[in-house]
Protein backbone atom coordinates (compact mmCIF):
# COMPACT_ATOMS: atom_id res chain seq x y z
CA UNK A 1 0.00 0.00 0.00
CA UNK A 2 1.56 3.79 -1.44
CA UNK A 3 1.71 6.75 1.58
CA UNK A 4 -1.22 8.46 1.78
CA UNK A 5 -0.59 12.26 1.54
CA UNK A 6 -0.83 12.63 5.00
CA UNK A 7 1.35 10.16 5.68
CA UNK A 8 3.99 11.98 3.83
CA UNK A 9 3.20 15.48 5.25
CA UNK A 10 4.01 13.69 8.79
CA UNK A 11 7.28 11.90 7.73
CA UNK A 12 8.06 15.59 6.12
CA UNK A 13 6.57 18.07 8.57
CA UNK A 14 9.58 19.68 10.38
CA UNK A 15 11.45 16.54 10.72
CA UNK A 16 14.85 15.18 8.67
CA UNK A 17 14.82 12.41 6.00
CA UNK A 18 15.99 10.68 9.62
CA UNK A 19 12.82 10.67 11.77
CA UNK A 20 11.19 8.25 10.33
CA UNK A 21 13.85 6.04 11.33
CA UNK A 22 14.39 6.95 14.54
CA UNK A 23 10.68 6.10 15.36
CA UNK A 24 11.71 2.46 14.01
CA UNK A 25 15.26 2.41 16.08
CA UNK A 26 13.00 3.45 19.42
CA UNK A 27 11.08 -0.19 19.66
CA UNK A 28 14.94 -1.82 19.72
CA UNK A 29 16.25 1.00 22.13
CA UNK A 30 13.56 0.08 24.52
CA UNK A 31 14.14 -4.07 24.07
CA UNK A 32 17.79 -3.52 24.69
CA UNK A 33 17.60 -1.24 27.78
CA UNK A 34 14.62 -4.20 29.14
CA UNK A 35 17.40 -6.59 28.56
CA UNK A 36 20.22 -4.96 30.53
CA UNK A 37 17.37 -4.69 33.32
CA UNK A 38 16.62 -8.06 33.64
CA UNK A 39 20.09 -9.28 33.16
CA UNK A 40 21.34 -6.98 36.12
CA UNK A 41 18.15 -8.57 38.07
CA UNK A 42 19.11 -12.07 37.39
CA UNK A 43 22.28 -11.20 38.78
CA UNK A 44 21.73 -9.90 41.53
CA UNK A 45 18.60 -12.38 42.42
CA UNK A 46 21.87 -14.93 42.18
CA UNK A 47 23.98 -12.99 44.44
CA UNK A 48 21.62 -12.33 47.12
CA UNK A 49 20.82 -16.13 46.95
CA UNK A 50 24.04 -17.00 47.66
CA UNK A 51 24.94 -14.36 50.30
CA UNK A 52 21.28 -16.19 52.01
CA UNK A 53 21.52 -19.37 51.68
CA UNK A 54 19.13 -19.92 54.86
CA UNK A 55 16.54 -17.69 53.18
CA UNK A 56 16.75 -19.05 49.87
CA UNK A 57 17.97 -23.08 48.44
CA UNK A 58 20.61 -22.64 45.97
CA UNK A 59 19.85 -25.39 43.75
CA UNK A 60 16.76 -23.99 41.91
CA UNK A 61 16.62 -20.31 42.92
CA UNK A 62 12.94 -19.88 43.09
CA UNK A 63 11.27 -17.47 40.39
CA UNK A 64 11.19 -13.82 42.43
CA UNK A 65 9.25 -10.19 40.99
CA UNK A 66 11.45 -7.75 40.47
CA UNK A 67 10.38 -6.07 43.19
CA UNK A 68 11.77 -8.55 45.75
CA UNK A 69 14.62 -8.53 43.88
CA UNK A 70 14.78 -4.99 44.43
CA UNK A 71 13.59 -5.48 48.22
CA UNK A 72 15.99 -7.88 48.90
CA UNK A 73 19.09 -6.28 47.79
CA UNK A 74 18.21 -2.75 49.26
CA UNK A 75 17.49 -5.10 52.81
CA UNK A 76 21.27 -6.85 52.55
CA UNK A 77 22.89 -3.08 51.46
CA UNK A 78 21.34 -1.56 54.33
CA UNK A 79 22.88 -4.31 56.63
CA UNK A 80 26.19 -4.28 55.17
CA UNK A 81 26.04 -0.63 55.91
CA UNK A 82 25.10 -0.95 59.49
CA UNK A 83 27.28 -3.84 60.05
CA UNK A 84 30.55 -1.70 58.31
CA UNK A 85 29.59 1.35 60.47
CA UNK A 86 29.66 -0.69 63.44
CA UNK A 87 33.25 -2.12 63.07
CA UNK A 88 34.73 1.00 62.19
CA UNK A 89 33.23 2.74 64.88
CA UNK A 90 34.88 -0.06 66.73
CA UNK A 91 38.52 0.42 64.99
CA UNK A 92 38.44 3.86 65.88
CA UNK A 93 37.83 3.25 69.46
CA UNK A 94 40.31 0.82 69.42
CA UNK A 95 43.11 3.18 68.52
CA UNK A 96 42.07 6.02 70.29
CA UNK A 97 42.76 4.21 73.37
Amino acid sequence: MAPTDEDKRKITEGSTPDRPKKRVNKPLIEKRRRERINECLNQLQTLIAQLDKDKYKVGRPAKLEKADILEMTVEFVKKTKTSLQGKFYMFNLNHCE
